[in-house]
C-alpha cells in the first residue's frame, strides 16, 4: 500500500492510545523505526515489517548519522519520554547519554494497559512515579538484566552486510 504518515500507519497499541487520548498540542512524537530510523510523526512510509533486534539497534548506535538525528531530536526539550521495547530504548538510551538529555521512560511490566496509561499519564505531566510507588528509571542492571532474560548477552559490534537494506 501506499505512502502514510508514520503516525498513522502504526497500528501497535501504544499508538491507538494516542490517538485515541489526542496528541497535546505542546508534544511533539518522533518515531523509532526499525526500518527508517528515528522519524517524526509526519513521515511518510510504506508499510513495512521489521522489528528491532539487537543487530539493526547497534547499527543504529554505531552510526554518527543516527545517533546525531536523535540527539538532535531530543535536544533543547524540557522532558523527552520514551515508550518502547528494551532494544528501542537502548537505542534512545546511547545517544540520551551523548547529550543533555531529560530523559523518563514508561515503566516496564504491568502489562500493556498499565503501560498504555503511564504513557498518557506522562504526557499530561502526571507523576506516575508517586502513584505507583515505583521508580520511572531503570538502571543499567536492570536493563541488561532485561536484555538477558530475552537471550541477548552479546551487545558487541556486527558485521555491517549482516543486515538488509533497501
Amino acid at each position: 500500500v501506499g505512502n502514510m504518515k508514520a503516525f498513522d500507519r502504526y497500528m501497535g497499541s501504544v499508538f491507538q492510545s494516542l490517538k485515541k487520548q489526542g496528541v497535546p498540542e505542546d508534544v511533539d512524537v518522533a518515531i523509532l523505526s526499525a526500518k527508517h530510523g528515528l522519524i517524526s510523526r509526519d513521515t511518510p512510509i510504506k508499510n513495512y515489517d521489521l522489528k528491532m533486534s539487537s543487530e539493526i539497534g547497534q547499527k543504529f548506535k554505531s552510526d554518527p548519522t543516527q545517533m546525531n538525528r536523535i540527539i538532535n531530536t531530543m535536544t533543547g526539550y524540557d522532558d523527552v519520554i520514551v515508550q518502547g521495547g528494551p532494544l528501542y530504548k537502548d537505542v534512545i538510551r546511547a545517544a540520551a547519554g551523548k547529550g543533555d538529555i531529560n530523559l523518563t521512560e514508561v515503566p516496564p511490566g504491568g502489562g500493556i494497559g498499565t503501560q498504555r496509561s503511564d504513557l498518557v499519564k506522562l504526557i499530561k505531566g502526571e507523576d506516575i512515579a508517586k502513584s505507583k510507588d515505583v521508580t520511572q528509571k531503570l538502571t543499567d542492571d536492570d536493563y541488561i538484566k532485561q536484555l538477558e532474560d530475552m537471550g541477548i548477552n552479546d551487545r558487541g559490534k556486527i558485521d555491517y552486510a549482516s543486515i538488509e537494506n533497501d
